[in-house]
């Protein structure tokens, strides 16, 4: 299961690559936004066991309150869940590179 996918699931109609670069990852970076996340996870847990789903492996986000977030929920509403951090450093947006300790820093002067 991908949780930054939830709402963005069926838009498809075009190549895999286009579909992440135009949907998948500009949700991604909404999940940066603590109320949106939280949204987001109750959606996403209330979905999964309106479905039968007790237990899920699920594809975490890039940013660690979401994360947290999403095991709060899971433990709220009894779902069984492992997830994590999802660390990428390159080949995505720039506000999706992030390291095991946090956000990526922005080089410069």
């Amino acid at each position: 299961m991908h949780y930054p996918q939830g709402r963005v699931i069926g838009g498809l109609g075009m190549p895999l690559l286009e579909w992440l670069d135009r949907n998948a990852l500009p949700e991604e970076v909404r999940l940066a936004d603590p109320d949106y996340a939280r949204a987001v996870a109750q959606e996403f847990t209330r979905s999964l066991l309106q479905n039968g789903t007790t237990t899920a492996l699920v594809f975490g986000s890039h940013f660690a309150p979401a994360v947290d977030t999403l095991f709060a929920e899971a433990e709220r509403s009894g779902l069984r869940a492992v997830a994590g951090l999802v660390v990428s450093d390159r080949l995505l947006r720039p506000e999706l590179h992030t390291t095991p300790s946090g956000p990526m820093k922005k080089a410069g002067p």
